[in-house]
This record gives C-alpha cells, structure tokens and sequence, in this order.
C-alpha cells in the first residue's frame, strides 16, 4: 500500500533511476 500513487519508496526511485539513466545514455550515444 501507499506504492501507487503514495511516497516514494526504493523500488520506484531505483526504477525512475535506471529509466533516467537509460535515456541519458541513450541521448549520448546519440549526439
């Protein structure tokens, strides 16, 4: 509870990490 729409916990800020890092990375393959 609290997970879907509550406070942040440690899994969805190291999934929102891993997405942010993802397309960073991607960015900078890009450019």
């Amino acid at each position: 509870p609290g997970e879907a729409g509550g406070p942040l916990t440690p899994r969805r800020v190291s999934s929102d990490l891993q997405h942010a890092t993802a397309q960073l990375s991607l960015e900078h393959r890009d450019s």
